[in-house]
């Protein structure tokens, strides 16, 4: 069944009372608009879930499936709802609510709702007189290798890779047309943590195979299959935790990938188990680079006390190739709500901070910096180069690209774009070889985006851009990231 409308939803608050206007477009013609009240948005909300309907992103407005009243049953607009109701907004009470009703802290799809500081107070300088810009036929160079001094460096067209998302959290088609997207734009895709997925691997030109705490496919013929190893410590949306894939969604294939049981749950502890030291951790690195024959090796990181953690490395001669620090910004299938809002350092403090103490230490000659967190486009690439890093990890941003629309809580198997779920017909609804050129233009794109940002600063080259080329709007944002302040 189809509703052939497409719904946009504007918020309006009348002293204690909430009213939805819905406006009514049928093939690009508006029909009218109403208004909704509690019961009626309610009913709003039901159609949308019942028939997939696509509504428009979250920024005009979100929905959570809650249980007591119309605050928890639909939310309009959040940062409104959260001015609203001050100290005790909604956020706060929805994770009072559900732990007093199961005894258990909120998981919750996403990345943090919380606004940190980011790179939106930083702004490149145009090059004017004493630099002149690069004319638009002038050539800049986007070419970027990944573990210089590894035997087998990655080179990529792209400093733009795709990050980890594991087949399990997105669908096989997803995993197959960001690997294909890969190959297009010239760049690596991930794994994540479900494992070496085979289509996968056969579409990608550059395949990155995620080494967990789980091991979850990780052997040693996957091992030998790959273009670069990422031994991952932890990320951004959940440092310090594990992560569980329950029973009944450990499919056959998914098991495959995994090297586990069908129906057998799939669980990952907090650290690696069998690497208890910095020196353990040295002898891994040594290992995998031997087994793999010299591919790039790389640790992933979350930012905490970073100046200790580089030092313990060194001091260790822990000697990874690459290096990725995520940001507390990063998205996740579903995470613990306390994690992705008060644990870890948002991309902005800790990319500036790994990057100038590897710079200060020689780290930064033999070692590739990857910055990954909430980073949505070509901008924010081009902010992170200049901060230290020479490539990015995206995932939200390329989901986006394929269509996610961002309104559908992902751990849930009820994806309606096909994206995050197993439903045998939603996953339908993806396209591989379509999604992939969606995936693969916005990486184009982005690319091409910072190639101009780089002529305007008068270089050719995005390894040359450095934060002399930014300048802070705030006194906070230079504070925190070292960049002269206007």
């Amino acid at each position: 069944m189809c509703i052939p409308i497409l719904g946009t939803g504007q918020q309006r608050m009348t002293h204690s009372k909430t009213y939805l206007t819905i406006h009514i477009v049928k093939k690009k013609k508006h029909l009218g608009n109403f208004q909704l009240g509690s019961k009626g948005m309610n009913i709003w909300k039901y159609l949308l879930r019942k028939f997939s309907v696509k509504g428009p992103p979250s920024s005009e407005f979100h929905f959570r499936s809650m249980r007591r009243n119309l605050d928890e049953a639909f939310t309009l607009n959040p940062d409104a709802l959260a001015d609203h109701f001050s100290h005790w907004n909604f956020k706060v009470r929805r994770q009072i609510r559900h732990a007093a009703d199961t005894g258990h802290y909120l998981l919750e799809d996403k990345g943090t709702t919380r606004k940190f500081i980011n790179f939106d107070n930083l702004v490149f300088l145009p090059a004017m007189i004493a630099q002149f810009p690069l004319l638009e036929e002038e050539p800049v160079n986007t070419e970027v290798v990944i573990g210089p001094k590894a035997q087998k460096p990655m080179i990529l067209k792209t400093p733009i890779m795709i990050s980890g998302m594991s087949f399990g959290a997105l669908s096989k088609e997803a995993k197959i047309a960001l690997a294909k997207a890969s190959k297009m734009a010239g760049t690596s895709t991930n794994s994540g943590e479900g494992g070496m997925l085979p289509e996968e691997w056969r579409e990608a030109e550059k395949y990155v195979l995620q080494y967990t705490q789980g091991r979850f496919g990780t052997f040693g013929d996957t091992l030998k299959r790959a273009d670069m190893v990422e031994i991952k410590l932890s990320q951004g949306a959940k440092p310090g935790m594990g992560s569980h894939l329950p029973s009944n969604e450990v499919t056959i294939e998914i098991a495959m990938s995994r090297r586990i049981s069908p129906g057998e749950e799939a669980i990952s502890p907090a650290r690696h188990t069998d690497i208890n030291s910095p020196r353990e951790l040295s002898e891994r690195i040594e290992a995998l680079r031997e087994l793999t024959g010299g591919v790039p090796i790389a640790l992933k990181m979350v930012g905490g006390n970073i100046e200790a953690d580089l030092q313990a490395m060194l001091d260790n001669n822990v000697r990874p190739d690459v290096l990725v620090i995520d940001g507390a910004e990063g998205g996740i299938d579903v995470g613990p709500v306390f994690t992705k809002d008060h644990v870890g350092l948002p991309l902005v403090y800790s990319l500036p901070k790994m990057a100038d103490f590897m710079e200060t230490h020689g780290m930064k000659e033999d070692m590739t910096l990857i910055a990954a967190g909430g980073l949505r486009t070509g901008a924010d690439f081009a902010k992170a180069l200049a901060l230290g890093a020479e490539a990015v990890y995206i995932a939200s941003a390329a989901k986006i690209a394929m269509g996610c629309t961002y309104n559908c809580p992902c751990h849930t198997g009820t994806c309606p774009q096909g994206i995050a779920t197993h439903d045998p017909k939603l996953r339908k609804r993806l396209n591989p070889d379509k999604t992939a050129v969606k995936v693969a233009n916005f990486i184009k794109a982005a690319t091409e985006e910072i190639a101009d940002i780089v002529r305007i600063v008068g270089k050719n080259d995005v390894r040359r851009l450095s934060k002399n080329d930014l300048r802070a709007l705030d006194s906070e944002i230079a504070r925190i990231t070292g960049v002269k302040l206007v």
